[in-house]
């Protein structure tokens, strides 16, 4: 794990404990960093949309895979 030392407007502290319903600035703080990484990891994704086709064709798989 990292350590950083780093100094934090109080009233943006308050908001990210309020926001986030942790105790801690350190709570608050991992908490943030796991949601936006998240959301960013879903902004990957949705911007895939329509780069692929997908086939739809999984009655016929599954009827494949019952025939043996």
């Amino acid at each position: 794990m990292m350590k950083a030392n780093v100094s934090l407007d109080n009233g943006l502290v308050e908001q990210l404990l309020f926001y986030t319903q942790t105790k801690t600035a350190k709570d608050g703080i991992l908490k943030a960093l796991q949601e936006y990484i998240r959301h960013q990891q879903r902004q990957e994704l949705l911007n895939c949309r329509g780069a692929f086709e997908i086939e739809d064709n999984w009655q016929t798989l599954r009827d494949l895979e019952t025939q043996t």
